[in-house]
């Protein structure tokens, strides 16, 4: 039975709906109405068949019921954006042919069951935006199918279990703003599949340097945290975002980075590294350069103007010192930031005031030229 977004109203599932068709549904889809109420939990049991039930974007409210566990044929549950309270049912373990399980924005509360772990055909799991609380399970670790891990924006605290490093399917990870804590596993990131990791803003620490990471990660997130360390000079090649902001790490960039040339995103500000920028000229997919808050110093990089898709740059409260290169800009540059470097000297060059592209110039007040305004 298929009724999205026809502008139902009130508790649409009925006593009638679920008691007449309930052994002969194989797919309810309420999406995308205004359903109000809760799920029915004396009449759960009786859908034996059903296979889908997709209700997410209505307004449903109490708690998923324990008896979903006796639906034994379901394998997509789809509850996202209601106003579901408490927490995730045991007996959800007990639904064996599962494959997706989406409930994220809604206000679920309490731990994630171990029962989950039972789970082996459960291939995305997206509970993101809630509250729920406590730690990871270690039983994750058996959810051999599972692809997507959506967790962010919860109250998750404790370690992140090394038995995630059994999830040789994982391609996507997200855990970020929680209240994750320790180290991480040197190997839980290392599986061939795993394509994107985002776990900032969490308490996670260790030397990031340790970090195994798998051959085709496509996006690095780990800001806001309390990593230490220095940057790993061997990244793989794949990686297209690295953001390792509001850490604590120490050394230089490394001039190996230069090889990833599929990397738009590169975000290192607020952390204590120092000495020269590298040549990064062969990053030719560089878009945004964050650098600022840190000790870096030597020359302006003149390369900067040859990268063909540039378009923010923060190089901003750092030591940098001499003039600025005359061709410091490029026809896709919309900011730059050179405020908070008193040794830099000398004037604005003309590519810089005639670049009418370029919608924010910060510069100190020692430098000379074309702005209006100065810091």
């Amino acid at each position: 039975m298929k009724l999205p977004n026809n502008n139902l109203v009130g508790p649409a599932l009925s006593h009638e709906l679920l008691v007449g068709f309930g052994s002969q549904l194989v797919d309810l889809d309420f999406r995308d109405n205004q359903i109000r109420g809760s799920l029915p939990a004396e009449y759960l049991n009786s859908l034996t068949s059903m296979q889908t039930l997709s209700l997410y974007n209505n307004s449903l409210t109490g708690t998923i019921p324990t008896t979903i566990g006796s639906m034994a044929a379901l394998q997509n549950v789809y509850l996202e954006r209601n106003n579901l309270v408490g927490s995730l049912p045991d007996e959800l373990g007990n639904c064996t042919q599962l494959q997706r399980f989406d409930a994220y924005s809604n206000q679920l509360t309490g731990s994630l069951p171990t029962t989950l772990g039972l789970l082996t055909n459960l291939e995305r799991l997206w509970i993101s935006s809630n509250q729920l609380n406590g730690t990871l399970p270690t039983q994750l670790g058996n959810c051999v199918s599972l692809q997507q891990l959506y967790l962010d924006e919860n109250h998750i605290g404790g370690l992140i279990p090394a038995s995630l490093a059994n999830l040789n399917k994982l391609q996507d990870l997200r855990a970020y703003q929680n209240k994750l804590n320790g180290t991480l596993p040197i190997n839980f990131a290392s599986a061939s599949s795993l394509e994107i990791v985002y776990l900032d803003n969490n308490d996670l620490s260790g030397l990031v340097e340790n970090l195994m990471l798998g051959p085709n990660i496509l996006e690095l997130s780990l800001f806001n945290n309390s990593f230490t360390g220095s940057i790993p000079s061997t990244l793989p090649s794949s990686l297209q975002v690295l953001a390792l902001s509001l850490n604590l790490l120490i050394g230089s960039i490394p001039e190996a980075m230069n090889a990833l040339n599929n990397l738009s995103i590169l975000h290192l500000y607020n952390n204590q590294l120092s000495g020269p920028i590298p040549d990064f000229s062969n990053m030719t997919s560089l878009r945004d350069v964050f650098l600022q808050y840190n000790q870096l110093s030597g020359s302006l990089p003149a390369w900067l103007s040859l990268l063909p898709n540039i378009d923010d740059v923060d190089l901003s409260n750092n030591n940098f010192e001499g003039p600025i290169p005359q061709n410091f800009t490029s026809s896709t540059m919309r900011t730059l930031r050179l405020d908070g470097n008193p040794r830099l000297t000398g004037t604005l060059p003309k590519s810089l005031c005639n670049a009418t592209h370029l919608q924010t110039l910060l510069v100190d007040c020692q430098i000379q030229g074309c702005y209006t305004t100065c810091v």
